[in-house]
């Protein structure tokens, strides 16, 4: 067994529909951003999806929508054209790789929400710069 783990578990709400891009190789990816919500305290969680599912969450998913994502938490350098015409240091940036993203409910401007989940509209959530099987587990997107 690994000494190591990298695992993330997300259930929350699409902040925006998935912005897709393509790598020089021709596949997809996928960029959204997942909020989740402990007590009062909102997070916004960057998420990346690449090749097929990317092409599923560009295809299924919304904003609004409500997701389950797995995945892992990777740290990287970003250096923008700015920063590097002003000769900054690159920032670091933390994204989840998601192995798996499954559509929970779709969001209630886009159908039908249970009387439970958060609202649906973002409207309680800061601004940022469904299909079930019969046992009760998301399908995959």
């Amino acid at each position: 067994m690994a000494d190591y783990i990298n695992k993330i578990v997300l259930k929350g709400r699409l902040g925006n529909a998935p912005d897709i891009r393509y790598l020089p190789s021709g596949d997809m990816v996928a960029n959204f951003s997942v909020a989740t919500k402990d007590g009062q305290n909102v997070e916004w969680h960057p998420i990346t999806a690449f090749k097929d599912l990317a092409e599923r969450a560009q295809k299924d998913l919304e904003k609004g929508d409500l997701v389950y994502v797995e995945g892992k938490i990777r740290t990287r350098d970003y250096l923008s054209a700015e920063d590097k015409v002003a000769q900054r240091k690159p920032r670091k940036i933390r994204e989840i790789i998601a192995d798996a993203v499954h559509l929970v409910e779709k969001s209630k401007k886009n159908g039908v929400q249970s009387e439970d989940a958060p609202p649906a509209d973002g409207d309680d959530l800061p601004e940022q710069s469904t299909d079930q099987s019969a046992s009760g587990i998301p399908s995959y997107i």
